[in-house]
């Protein structure tokens, strides 16, 4: 099959809960700082085309999950606070983004069907 085993896990777990695909839109908290988590984010190990780009639209005031710098080609990210945000074509995951003690943002958890799987760390 061409679907992913990811997805097919939390497809199988939502029918055996009863429970609903979320959609978080309409929960999206509107915030004016979101061009702080704009950069250029990379596991360790990983090459350049490896690395994600987080890009704010100042068109429609959102950021998006890019694998270039076009925030065209990217996914859009909602808001859910606290520095955690849903992107809709991956329902049941989040990203978390990662401040220091200056609340400068470091780093990007990604969580797949609620466990961790990968830490990014902000390059640019």
């Amino acid at each position: 099959t061409p679907a992913n085993a990811r997805n097919i896990f939390s497809e199988v777990t939502r029918i055996l809960l009863e429970k609903e695909k979320p959609d978080y839109k309409t929960s999206e908290v509107i915030s004016n700082n979101l061009s702080n988590y704009e950069g250029t984010y990379l596991s360790p190990g990983d090459n350049m085309q490896q690395a994600v780009y987080i890009v704010f639209s100042h068109g429609d005031q959102h950021l998006y999950w890019s694998f270039d710098k076009e925030h065209s080609n990217g996914e859009k990210m909602y808001h859910l606070g606290n520095d955690e945000f849903w992107i809709e074509r991956w329902p049941y995951d989040r990203v978390r983004f990662i401040k220091n003690r200056m609340d400068e943002i470091i780093a990007v958890k990604e969580f797949y069907g609620g466990y961790i799987s990968q830490l990014k760390s902000k390059i640019e």
